[in-house]
């Protein structure tokens, strides 16, 4: 009995020793023993690239295996296989590790196509970088970082994706070139904490015609020096997403992307924006989709941008909140930022801050037939026109928001005209509960002490309940606060006596 015993707890010991996941190391080339043990004895780019060395044998690179890679990488990397629930695959960057090129094909330097349960992981400072190419470089192609296409329960974070294409800011360049993030449906995608420096177009999330995908979050990037910061969309038929949600981001400087006027059948320049949400053909949509506590700022310029954030065509019953919107260097935007364009509708703007540079753009714009728009909680300072709602679209409703320091000749405009402020609330009934005091508030958008917002907004908890910082809101008196911060109540005093 005793040795029946040890003999199947050897062969469970076996068993799991065989199925336990493995550490294999990649290099470019092979280094030391090119066994894979470690960065000094690296296997080669060429066994990661080959799908005969993926799969459940001791050597091969199976479902709950890290892949290290080390040292620079200059050849394309192309994931060959999947994880399984549980035991994803994971590609780690060591520290210093980098892909390092002249430009990247538009297929991307990191690919993964139809696989599942894979994640990428650039590690402490992982870094994919294109160091030649743009508008005064030797090269002008159309680089992509990270590419990953029908990849479900995947994730991407930890990377900077450095210099895909590296725009002369003025010039005539009309070239649409480099991505620094691009991924092509798949569900339950995670995309965060990433860096992407220099490129058309920071991330893209798009859905394929005729395809049905769920559970999509971009949160936590910082993307800079772009045409437009995130987009997510569809302009094929019958894509549907649901359960879409893009939080926490901070993009910022999409000026480098200005001054191009393109050749037809361009629509006269780059299309600028912080972040684009679309839908634009038959049967395409979103359900339970959110754009909410992103902070987006810098120089825009004006003329080219469309706005901060910008959602458009087939969506409807959605929300944008929370979101801090600044400008500097008198940059604004076209059609608001936040612009909202039919034949959707139904939007909740809610607790947005929204600080212009000077009197000039549109704080909230609706245009194109997007009926029944929602807007609450609001501050909009220092812009041309506080609200612009076109001769097509509609407000269900307009109150308690803090509209201040406007152009005074355009200050609000409602399908028939523009509007004092006083005569928006009275011809037209909104913003009844509103103030248009200076809403008072410090270098990064929050309230202060004396700020005229603290406790006037109204309770919107059946949407969300926390700030843009995560904080609760009402807390201690459940009367919100206007904007996308809630005021920071010291704390109260302990161990009294």
């Amino acid at each position: 009995m005793i040795r029946r015993s040890l003999i199947v707890a050897l062969l469970v010991g076996a068993f799991a020793s065989a199925g336990a996941a493995k550490d294999i190391y990649v290099a470019q080339a092979a280094t030391g023993s090119g066994t894979g043990t470690d960065c000094a004895n690296a296997r080669p780019a060429t066994f990661f690239n080959s799908s005969a060395n993926w799969g459940p044998g001791a050597n091969q690179i199976s479902p709950g295996d890290t892949v290290h890679l080390c040292g620079t990488f200059t050849s394309v990397l192309g994931v060959q296989g999947s994880g399984v629930s549980g035991s994803p695959t994971t590609i780690l960057f060591e520290p210093n590790a980098k892909m390092s090129a002249s430009f990247w094909p538009a297929t991307g330097a990191l690919v993964v196509t139809n696989k599942r349960f894979v994640i990428l992981d650039g590690g402490t400072n992982g870094i994919i970088e294109a160091t030649n190419n743009g508008t005064a470089r030797v090269n002008q192609t159309h680089s992509v970082g990270i590419e990953a296409d029908g990849c479900d329960d995947c994730e991407i974070r930890n990377f900077s994706v450095l210099n895909m294409y590296v725009r002369t800011p003025g010039s005539s360049d009309s070239r649409d070139f480099g991505s620094g993030i691009v991924v092509q449906g798949g569900n339950r995608i995670k995309i965060h904490d990433n860096i992407v420096r220099h490129a058309k177009t920071g991330m893209a999330y798009s859905v394929p015609g005729g395809t049905s995908i769920t559970n999509v979050r971009i949160f936590n990037n910082t993307i800079s020096n772009i045409s437009t910061g995130i987009i997510v969309g569809s302009g094929n038929n019958n894509a549907v997403g649901d359960d879409v949600i893009v939080y926490s981001n901070d993009i910022s400087d999409g000026v480098t992307w200005c001054g191009n006027w393109a050749p037809p059948p361009g629509d006269g320049h780059h299309h600028n924006d912080g972040i684009h949400v679309f839908a634009v053909h038959a049967g395409a949509t979103f359900t339970n989709l959110a754009v909410h506590s992103n902070f987006i700022h810098g120089d825009w310029c004006t003329g080219n941008t469309t706005g901060w954030i910008f959602v458009e065509q087939l969506l409807s019953n959605y929300q944008v909140y929370n979101n801090l919107l600044t400008a500097t260097n008198s940059s604004a935007p076209t059609d608001g930022f936040i612009a909202i364009k039919g034949p959707g509708g139904n939007t909740k703007v809610y607790n947005n801050t929204i600080i212009g540079s000077n009197t000039r753009g549109i704080g909230l714009g609706f245009c194109c037939g997007t009926p029944n728009n929602d807007v609450k909680n609001n501050i909009v300072r220092s812009v041309g026109t506080g609200i612009f709602v076109d001769d097509s679209s509609s407000l269900t409703g307009s109150n308690f928001n803090a509209i201040s320091q406007l152009n005074s000749s355009v200050e609000m405009f409602y399908q028939i005209g523009f509007f004092s402020f006083p005569g928006w609330q009275t011809r037209l009934g909104f913003d009844a509960s509103s103030i248009t005091l200076d809403p008072v508030l410090d270098l990064n958008g929050k309230p202060g002490t004396t700020s005229p917002i603290v406790d006037r907004g109204t309770n919107l908890s059946t949407f969300f309940t926390l700030d843009k910082v995560g904080r609760l809101r009402g807390e201690g008196n459940n009367l919100w606060d206007i904007g996308c911060f809630e005021f920071a109540r010291p704390a109260p005093p302990t161990n009294l006596r």
